[in-house]
Protein backbone atom coordinates (compact mmCIF):
# COMPACT_ATOMS: atom_id res chain seq x y z
CA UNK A 1 0.00 0.00 0.00
CA UNK A 2 1.63 3.43 -0.51
CA UNK A 3 2.08 5.53 1.70
CA UNK A 4 -0.20 9.02 2.49
CA UNK A 5 1.56 12.26 2.72
CA UNK A 6 -0.78 14.78 2.97
CA UNK A 7 -4.16 14.75 2.62
CA UNK A 8 -6.78 17.67 1.89
CA UNK A 9 -10.71 17.09 3.27
CA UNK A 10 -13.29 19.77 2.71
CA UNK A 11 -16.76 20.36 1.80
CA UNK A 12 -17.12 22.70 -0.93
CA UNK A 13 -19.54 25.13 -0.33
CA UNK A 14 -21.12 28.19 -2.24
CA UNK A 15 -18.99 30.52 -0.54
CA UNK A 16 -15.75 28.41 -1.47
CA UNK A 17 -16.74 28.18 -4.72
CA UNK A 18 -17.66 31.62 -5.25
CA UNK A 19 -14.14 32.71 -4.13
CA UNK A 20 -12.84 30.16 -6.23
CA UNK A 21 -14.75 31.60 -9.30
CA UNK A 22 -14.20 35.21 -8.71
CA UNK A 23 -9.72 34.70 -8.78
CA UNK A 24 -10.49 32.05 -12.24
CA UNK A 25 -12.99 34.69 -13.69
CA UNK A 26 -10.57 38.10 -12.95
CA UNK A 27 -7.03 36.22 -14.41
CA UNK A 28 -8.86 34.28 -16.76
CA UNK A 29 -11.99 36.14 -18.29
CA UNK A 30 -10.37 39.40 -19.92
CA UNK A 31 -11.41 37.88 -23.44
CA UNK A 32 -14.84 38.00 -22.14
CA UNK A 33 -14.91 41.40 -20.59
CA UNK A 34 -13.30 43.12 -23.89
CA UNK A 35 -15.67 41.17 -25.97
CA UNK A 36 -18.46 42.43 -23.78
CA UNK A 37 -17.58 45.87 -24.08
CA UNK A 38 -17.45 45.87 -28.06
CA UNK A 39 -20.72 44.44 -27.69
CA UNK A 40 -21.78 47.11 -25.92
CA UNK A 41 -20.24 49.64 -27.97
CA UNK A 42 -21.79 48.37 -30.93
CA UNK A 43 -25.43 47.95 -29.76
CA UNK A 44 -24.79 51.49 -27.98
CA UNK A 45 -24.28 52.80 -31.87
CA UNK A 46 -26.98 50.77 -33.00
CA UNK A 47 -29.34 52.36 -30.54
CA UNK A 48 -28.81 55.69 -31.36
CA UNK A 49 -28.80 54.94 -35.15
CA UNK A 50 -32.08 53.34 -34.83
CA UNK A 51 -33.31 56.73 -32.86
CA UNK A 52 -31.64 59.12 -35.22
CA UNK A 53 -31.36 57.79 -38.51
CA UNK A 54 -34.26 55.18 -39.03
CA UNK A 55 -37.12 56.08 -36.45
CA UNK A 56 -37.68 52.58 -35.46
CA UNK A 57 -38.88 52.15 -32.00
CA UNK A 58 -38.30 48.13 -32.15
CA UNK A 59 -35.51 48.08 -33.45
CA UNK A 60 -34.35 50.89 -30.84
CA UNK A 61 -35.62 49.28 -27.91
CA UNK A 62 -33.93 45.77 -29.11
CA UNK A 63 -30.58 47.13 -29.66
CA UNK A 64 -30.97 49.43 -26.29
CA UNK A 65 -31.46 45.73 -24.37
CA UNK A 66 -28.72 44.25 -26.08
CA UNK A 67 -26.51 47.63 -24.70
CA UNK A 68 -27.96 47.11 -21.78
CA UNK A 69 -26.98 43.45 -21.13
CA UNK A 70 -23.57 43.61 -22.53
CA UNK A 71 -22.69 46.16 -20.08
CA UNK A 72 -23.87 44.43 -17.19
CA UNK A 73 -21.51 41.28 -18.87
CA UNK A 74 -18.36 43.22 -18.37
CA UNK A 75 -18.41 43.67 -14.14
CA UNK A 76 -21.22 40.50 -13.90
CA UNK A 77 -20.55 37.54 -16.29
CA UNK A 78 -19.04 35.19 -13.09
CA UNK A 79 -21.98 35.45 -11.12
CA UNK A 80 -23.74 33.77 -13.60
CA UNK A 81 -21.44 31.45 -14.21
CA UNK A 82 -20.52 30.68 -10.94
CA UNK A 83 -23.99 29.99 -10.32
CA UNK A 84 -24.87 27.43 -12.63
CA UNK A 85 -21.76 25.73 -12.28
CA UNK A 86 -22.24 25.32 -8.70
CA UNK A 87 -25.47 23.86 -9.65
CA UNK A 88 -23.88 21.64 -12.22
CA UNK A 89 -20.95 20.30 -9.68
CA UNK A 90 -24.42 19.36 -7.32
CA UNK A 91 -26.52 17.70 -10.12
CA UNK A 92 -23.09 16.10 -11.95
CA UNK A 93 -23.06 14.19 -8.42
CA UNK A 94 -26.19 13.65 -7.70
CA UNK A 95 -25.58 15.22 -4.09
CA UNK A 96 -26.70 18.54 -2.02
CA UNK A 97 -23.37 18.72 -0.88
CA UNK A 98 -19.98 18.22 -2.36
CA UNK A 99 -17.40 16.75 -0.63
CA UNK A 100 -14.00 16.31 -1.66
CA UNK A 101 -11.01 14.43 -0.32
CA UNK A 102 -7.46 15.55 -2.27
CA UNK A 103 -4.80 12.46 -1.18
CA UNK A 104 -1.32 12.97 -2.01
CA UNK A 105 0.92 9.93 -2.61
CA UNK A 106 4.81 9.47 -3.77
CA UNK A 107 3.38 8.40 -7.29
CA UNK A 108 -0.12 10.08 -7.82
CA UNK A 109 -2.56 12.45 -6.50
CA UNK A 110 -5.89 11.04 -5.62
CA UNK A 111 -9.34 12.54 -6.01
CA UNK A 112 -12.37 11.72 -4.23
CA UNK A 113 -15.64 13.67 -5.03
CA UNK A 114 -18.55 12.35 -3.45
CA UNK A 115 -18.83 8.85 -5.02
CA UNK A 116 -16.05 9.93 -8.18
CA UNK A 117 -12.82 9.06 -7.75
CA UNK A 118 -9.61 9.31 -10.00
CA UNK A 119 -5.93 10.10 -10.16
CA UNK A 120 -3.42 12.94 -11.25
CA UNK A 121 -0.20 12.55 -12.38
CA UNK A 122 2.97 15.59 -10.66
CA UNK A 123 3.99 16.24 -13.86
CA UNK A 124 0.26 18.27 -14.77
CA UNK A 125 0.58 20.82 -12.26
CA UNK A 126 1.14 23.79 -13.98
CA UNK A 127 0.98 26.10 -11.74
CA UNK A 128 -0.90 27.78 -8.60
CA UNK A 129 -3.74 30.24 -8.02
CA UNK A 130 -4.26 31.62 -4.43
CA UNK A 131 -7.44 33.04 -2.91
CA UNK A 132 -7.94 34.11 0.99
CA UNK A 133 -8.95 30.29 2.02
CA UNK A 134 -8.31 28.13 -0.94
CA UNK A 135 -5.18 26.65 -3.04
CA UNK A 136 -6.23 26.04 -6.70
CA UNK A 137 -4.27 23.79 -8.56
CA UNK A 138 -4.08 24.63 -12.40
CA UNK A 139 -3.51 21.31 -14.11
CA UNK A 140 -2.45 20.62 -17.67
CA UNK A 141 -3.86 17.88 -19.66
CA UNK A 142 -2.73 15.47 -22.22
CA UNK A 143 -4.55 16.89 -24.99
CA UNK A 144 -4.10 21.12 -24.07
CA UNK A 145 -7.17 21.20 -21.96
CA UNK A 146 -6.36 23.13 -18.59
CA UNK A 147 -8.28 22.13 -15.41
CA UNK A 148 -8.04 22.82 -11.49
CA UNK A 149 -7.86 21.15 -8.18
CA UNK A 150 -9.56 23.38 -5.77
CA UNK A 151 -7.12 22.48 -1.63
CA UNK A 152 -9.33 24.10 1.32
CA UNK A 153 -6.39 25.52 3.36
CA UNK A 154 -7.97 24.50 6.71
CA UNK A 155 -8.63 21.44 5.02
CA UNK A 156 -5.05 19.95 5.96
CA UNK A 157 -4.46 16.83 8.51
CA UNK A 158 -1.28 18.67 9.78
CA UNK A 159 -2.83 22.33 9.69
CA UNK A 160 0.40 23.97 11.43
CA UNK A 161 2.37 26.04 9.85
CA UNK A 162 5.43 23.65 9.45
CA UNK A 163 2.91 21.15 7.76
CA UNK A 164 1.78 23.32 5.35
CA UNK A 165 5.35 24.62 4.50
CA UNK A 166 5.93 20.75 4.18
CA UNK A 167 3.26 20.52 1.58
CA UNK A 168 3.96 23.43 -0.48
CA UNK A 169 7.93 21.90 -0.42
CA UNK A 170 6.62 18.48 -1.35
CA UNK A 171 4.29 19.94 -4.32
CA UNK A 172 7.27 21.92 -5.34
CA UNK A 173 9.31 18.86 -5.29
CA UNK A 174 6.99 16.15 -6.72
CA UNK A 175 5.98 18.31 -10.02
CA UNK A 176 9.93 19.60 -10.95
CA UNK A 177 8.61 22.86 -10.67
CA UNK A 178 8.57 26.10 -8.80
CA UNK A 179 4.24 25.75 -7.94
CA UNK A 180 4.21 27.46 -4.30
CA UNK A 181 7.55 28.83 -4.85
CA UNK A 182 8.48 26.87 -1.79
CA UNK A 183 12.85 26.94 -2.64
CA UNK A 184 12.49 30.54 -3.34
Amino acid sequence: MAKLFFENRFILTKKLHREYYREFYRKNGRSIKIISAVLACIFAAAFLLSVILFKSTPAAVLALVLCIYFVLMVPFAYVFREWIGYRGLKRDHQASAIFEIVSFYQDRIHVKVNKTEFDLKYDSLDGLMETKELWVLLLKGKSGLNSTQLLWKKGFTDKSEAGLKAFREFIDNKSKKSIFGAGE
